[in-house]
């Protein structure tokens, strides 16, 4: 009983120093002062020094630093600085604090609809404005900081919203953009665990309000599944299930479409080698029917010249009569008519080769288009089979993960359970306790009080003229 008095009384002092130290984080700038909540928290000297002597532990990464709200609802221009432990924004009502929790939730990715105070985000721009601004700063150090190299100590998340949409912008400690798209914000949220639409993370009003007269027993287990993340990692199981069962049909599929591709692949690769053959022999038949034409024409030509040589040397006149003489001479007349028909002969069967060759020419050009298209087919093949060996690759790689996924995921449930079961137990035994002790507690309770009202007083003016001397 004593270490439980010392740990309330230890907890009470914290609280009274908290407040005593520290105004109301919220802050306003803009043209209506009633509609704001005040500026932003006074830093207050020896904050650290107080700190390290309750012995606080450093600032969690992904703890908040500041927002910024421009237009939203009833704010026109507001900036608030958060502490490293509890905050509380106070103010009248209307004064817009919660549009305060509604700026965080919205900027973290959350609809109109699940606030319940609007149904559009172009509800949230204060009226007369053209567009509405959240800019949300996350601390980012530690060891458990996201990607320090880029982001630095610090993430800012930043939503403009207009009638058009309302895009994201993540920016570092210097205002520079490094990303954008809803992507990289939920990125940034699983690695800081930070779940707006968690009820026991955020707990908007008409959620406490539901909550607390709400009797259904389905509203209350389904409020545990939510703040316990088992809906989560249930949600998580049965899509992992079923994406391990799409990528085993996947691979199945890949498994199954290999040796057709294969073999059309040497099929095509077969016909490719004939008619490359093919091709070649057509060459060496077009070549040698060439030689053959030409070769018949060289022929005839040279025995026209051997004769037309022969009439040069011997020219016989009309006037001789020498019957040997003119004899030669008529064998001479015939033997040249005879190669000239052989010439025009060999003339004609060259223009006959010569169509053959044209004819063939346009053969070939036909089989070349038309291998040309079996190249083609065959590239699309030998590619359509490396995207299927790539894909197979990819999908065995995607299956592995889907498995380690939801080997992870039922893991995770079984020590959620686990917890659960052992907080149960914890309970049952503390209540038990806590029923054995309460009539001496009771009767203590007022002793208690005043002493740790006096400890907390004599804490604060201790801290109190620590700072004065610290400031002189």
């Amino acid at each position: 009983m004593t270490e439980s008095r010392s740990r309330r009384h230890a907890a009470k002092f914290d609280q009274l120093v908290d407040q005593e130290n520290e105004e109301p984080s919220g802050s306003k700038r803009g043209r209506e002062p009633d509609a704001e909540v005040p500026r932003k928290k006074r830093s207050v000297p020896g904050e650290s020094d107080a700190s390290a002597v309750l012995g606080t532990p450093e600032p969690c990464p992904g703890s908040l630093l500041k927002i910024r709200l421009e237009n939203f609802m009833c704010h026109a221009n507001l900036e608030v600085d958060f502490g490293p432990n509890i905050n509380f924004i106070v103010g009248e009502n209307g004064s817009g604090k919660s549009a305060i929790l509604t700026a965080l939730t919205v900027c973290f990715g959350t609809t109109a609809k699940q606030t319940n105070r609007a149904s559009s985000l172009k509800e949230f721009i204060k009226h007369g404005c053209h567009y509405a601004l959240v800019a949300v700063t996350l601390r980012n150090t530690g060891k458990e900081a996201y990607d320090p190299e880029r982001y630095g100590a610090a993430i800012t998340v930043e939503r403009k919203i207009t009638q058009s949409g309302a895009p994201f912008a993540v920016y570092n400690e210097f205002r520079q953009k490094v990303g954008q798209g809803k992507g990289e914000l939920e990125t940034i949220l699983d690695h800081f665990s930070l779940d707006v639409s968690n009820p026991c993370t955020v707990m908007s009003q008409d959620a406490s309000r539901s909550f607390l007269h709400s009797g259904r027993d389905e509203d209350k287990y389904r409020f545990f599944m939510q703040a316990t993340l088992l809906a989560t990692v249930k949600n998580n199981i049965m899509l992992a299930s079923h994406n391990l069962v799409e990528m085993a049909e996947h691979v199945k599929a890949l498994d199954e479409s290999v040796p057709e591709k294969q073999q059309l692949l040497a099929s095509l690769q077969d016909q490719l080698s004939e008619a490359q053959a093919v091709e070649k022999l057509k060459e060496t038949k077009e070549h040698l029917r060439a030689r053959l034409a030409w070769h018949s024409v060289g022929i005839a030509r040279v025995e026209i010249e051997t004769i037309e040589d022969l009439f040069k040397e011997d020219p016989l006149p009309d006037d001789i009569v020498d019957p040997e003489r003119r004899k030669n001479w008529g064998s001479a007349l015939r033997a040249r008519a005879r190669i000239e028909d052989k010439l025009a002969g060999a003339e004609t069967d060259l223009a006959a080769a010569d169509a053959e060759r044209k004819q063939m020419l346009l053969q070939m050009d036909a089989y070349t288009a038309t291998m040309a298209q079996v190249l083609a087919q065959k590239r699309e093949v030998e590619s359509a089979l490396k995207q299927a060996h790539r894909n197979l690759k990819r999908a065995d790689t995607d299956l592995i993960h889907a498995k380690n996924t939801m080997k992870n995921a039922t893991q995770q449930k079984s020590d959620i359970q686990e917890q659960m079961q052992r907080l149960k137990e914890q309970f049952e035994n503390q209540t038990q306790a806590d029923t054995e002790a309460n009539v001496q507690r009771a009767a203590t309770a007022e002793a208690d009080l005043q002493r740790a009202t006096e400890a907390t007083r004599a804490a604060v003016a201790a801290v109190t003229t620590a700072e004065q001397h610290k400031a002189v």
